[in-house]
């Protein structure tokens, strides 16, 4: 995509640059080939402008991203680590699409990254990094994912609270990953928990 052709964000002023938050969205969906989705919704030089809401884009009342929301609109591609450079994202959401490759390093620095990264039912594969225990990361139905979890100190407690927080995930609790402090329950083994 490029301005003035199959889009209508940047254009008003001649030799205006485009808001820097839209040059941090395109260089994002450029790893998912520029959908055609963004082109049509995606007006004007403000993502966060509410006469002209932008699919996807959620904003605070002082023009900040902090809702990312690109679920179900068949993305495919790669999760891009620019995702990074929209520090004021609280929640990222990506579940359902046919995204591939891995989950960037680089969100785990993400600082107002609060409750929710979904990257649910993709195609995505690799270790899910170590993100701030305040982050919740759902990522179930990627069959070749596999969750890092260092838990120091994990306590037989704290994996049955993790279990019941994912009842539909699968999650695999690596051995030589942990530091646990106990035994571990033979009821937690489910058809949901794996022991690696």
């Amino acid at each position: 995509m490029t301005p003035g052709s199959t889009n209508s964000f940047c254009l008003g002023d001649p030799g205006v640059a485009c808001d820097s938050r839209i040059s941090i969205l395109l260089s994002i969906v450029e790893s998912m080939g520029y959908p055609l989705a963004f082109a049509k919704r995606w007006n004007g030089n403000d993502p966060c402008d509410v006469s002209q809401p932008w699919r996807g884009i959620f904003c605070n009342e002082v023009g900040n991203i902090t809702v990312v929301n690109f679920k179900d609109l068949e993305l495919q591609g790669t999760i891009s680590s620019d995702f990074s450079m929209l520090t004021s994202i609280e929640n990222l959401i990506l579940l359902n699409n046919a995204l591939n490759g891995t989950i960037p390093n680089e969100l785990t620095f993400l600082p107002n990254l609060k409750m929710l990264l979904d990257v649910s039912n993709n195609y995505l594969s690799g270790e899910v990094p170590k993100f701030r225990q305040t982050v919740f990361v759902k990522s179930d139905g990627n069959p070749n994912i596999v969750r890092n979890n260092s838990y120091p100190g994990a306590t037989p407690d704290n994996i049955a609270a993790k279990v019941r927080e994912e009842e539909q995930a699968s999650v695999c609790i690596r051995k030589n990953k942990n530091a646990f402090l106990g035994f571990i329950d033979q009821k937690l083994f489910r058809r949901n928990l794996k022991m690696r």
